[in-house]
């Protein structure tokens, strides 16, 4: 699943090699967009987090929350550094990961 978030993320690297942090994150939050996701970027007890309403995944992750794991490699190949799943599961799936 990590592989095919990487393989999603190569066609964007060039582009985002040049941005900070934040530009990048930002990128990223189109990139969910583009997929089909609503996610902010949010900040609680000094962490960032990117939230979703909703999974443009959830046909999928219901069954198989692995899944989760393209979004978390996409994002860290985006961002730049690591990106750690946080995800809700269940019945209304709501995405989340945490920035490093």
């Amino acid at each position: 699943m990590r592989e095919v978030g990487h393989m999603l993320a190569a066609g964007h690297l060039d582009r985002v090699k040049q941005q900070n942090r934040a530009e990048r994150i930002e990128t990223a939050l189109k990139l969910l967009k583009d997929l089909g996701g609503a996610a902010t970027l949010q900040q609680s007890e000094g962490k960032d987090f990117i939230r979703g309403k909703g999974c443009p995944l959830s046909a999928v992750t219901a069954a198989h929350p692995e899944a989760c794991l393209v979004a978390e490699s996409l994002l860290s190949e985006i961002i730049g550094t690591p990106v750690k799943l946080c995800c809700e599961q269940g019945e209304t799936p709501n995405c989340c990961f945490e920035i490093g």
